[in-house]
Parts: C-alpha cells; structure tokens; sequence
C-alpha cells in the first residue's frame, strides 16, 4: 500500500490534482445527458485510469522504496 505522506509534496499534489479533475469530468457529464452519460464515462474514465497507471509507473522509477500496490480496472470492467 503507497504511503501518500512519504511522496514528495508535489508528487501528492498531482495526483490528487488529478483525481479531483476525473470527478469533475464525471460530474459535469452526468449532469447533461443520462443516456450518453455511460458512453462517455467509460471513456473518460479509462483515460484517467491510462494517465494515473502512467504516473504511477513514473513512481515506481522514482520511488522504487516505496510499494505501490494498485488495483486500476481495465476499460470494460
């Protein structure tokens, strides 16, 4: 399990930056249409799920002390 606290402060900083920018995403587009409102979450969420999987990889070079156990569903789940 990562320990947030042990990552630089810009390293948390992003990453929730981030997080807070995918709950956006997802609120704005339920709230326009319900019907296309599944399409375009499963895309937004797979490329917020993409990004963070990415920064993550970037971690783990960075930060190999550091154990980071994720578990990011795969588009489709």
């Amino acid at each position: 399990m990562v320990l947030l606290l042990e990552l630089p402060r810009e390293v948390r900083n992003n990453m929730f930056a981030h997080l807070i920018r995918a709950s956006q995403d997802l609120s704005s587009i339920l709230k326009v249409n319900r019907q296309l409102a599944k399409e375009c979450i499963e895309e937004v969420t797979f490329y917020h799920q993409k990004h963070l999987t990415q920064m993550t990889s970037d971690l783990r070079i960075h930060f190999p002390q550091i154990d980071f156990e994720f578990n990011v569903p795969q588009k489709g789940d």
